[in-house]
């Protein structure tokens, strides 16, 4: 995708793993892929090389536990997500820096949700980008 598009939004699950290698961000019991970070430093080399401007979520809406009654809070990049807790959303800042993202754009490919869209605290993220491509 690199070598087509002008900007790219990274969210979902593989976020964490972005932001556990670029930034050193804590992401507690979140989602983390242990061999795709290997892959990280390149992908950015590649981005940078070609010009295109990658975007990382700034905060993330975290769970204490993966239920739709879970306890929740947002938490920053900077502050990280606490031990024992799920990154399962973007955060509020997120999704206003994605819809900037999504309104300059001409053409959108979106691959995949930006959070656990199947539990409504968790859906925010997916169906404001949802509803900016719309």
């Amino acid at each position: 995708m690199l070598d087509i598009v002008d900007e790219m939004i990274i969210g979902g699950g593989m976020a964490f793993t972005f932001d556990k290698v670029l930034h050193g961000t804590r992401t507690g019991a979140s989602l983390f892929d242990e061999e795709g970070a290997k892959t990280v430093p390149d992908i950015m080399k590649k981005a940078q090389e070609k010009g295109v401007k990658i975007h990382l979520p700034v905060d993330y809406m975290c769970a204490d536990k993966f239920a739709e009654n879970a306890s929740c809070e947002v938490r920053t990049r900077t502050q990280g997500i606490q031990d024992g807790w799920l990154g399962l959303d973007i955060g509020p800042k997120t999704i206003e820096k994605n819809a900037e993202v999504i309104r300059r754009s001409q053409t959108v490919f979106w691959n995949g949700p930006q959070g656990v869209f199947e539990m409504v605290p968790f859906a925010k993220g997916s169906m404001s980008m949802l509803d900016e491509i719309i």
